[in-house]
């Protein structure tokens, strides 16, 4: 007989815990972004150069994280969607 080594109920909340975590990213991700352009108010010199070139790079792997965050989100509602079916729920 198949089964499935699977809880659709800690799917659905891991998900969620997922999609909170992502939306406390991109929030954060936002007000860094502003509170680093208003740095320039300030602080421009070569430093602050090579200062915005990094954080540059690290926004962008934060937006890609963020990216796989959405990518895994929906990956594991639709496996909790067919463990419900799977269950016959």
């Amino acid at each position: 007989m198949a089964q499935i080594d699977i809880t659709p109920e800690r799917l659905r909340q891991f998900e969620s815990e997922l999609r909170e975590i992502r939306r406390l990213c991109s929030n954060r991700r936002s007000l860094q972004n502003q509170q680093v352009e208003d740095l320039k108010a300030f602080w421009d010199d070569g430093k602050y150069q090579a200062f915005v070139a990094r954080h540059t790079k690290f926004d962008l792997a934060l937006t890609r994280l963020e990216f796989q965050m959405d990518h895994y989100s929906d990956f594991l509602r639709r496996k909790a969607a067919a463990a419900d079916a799977f269950l016959g729920r």
